[in-house]
């Protein structure tokens, strides 16, 4: 989920493993950068591809 609020962007992609999240941003970035991510899976290897975090170049990072 996308969250826009003024200029304000944060995504949280809840349980959406490296496979799924990779296909967001490559080959063509669905998403764009955003100010908050809340990272998947509290931070497992199962989610936050290094496609996905670049992708993104998010300002800051939030557990769930």
């Amino acid at each position: 989920m996308l969250i826009t609020y003024g200029k304000f962007r944060m995504l949280d992609l809840g349980d959406l493993t490296w496979n799924k999240e990779k296909d967001l941003v490559c080959p063509v970035n669905k998403i764009g950068p955003v100010d908050l991510y809340v990272v998947s899976h509290h931070g497992l290897a199962q989610s936050g591809s290094p496609q996905l975090l670049h992708a993104i170049s998010a300002e800051g990072r939030a557990d769930e």
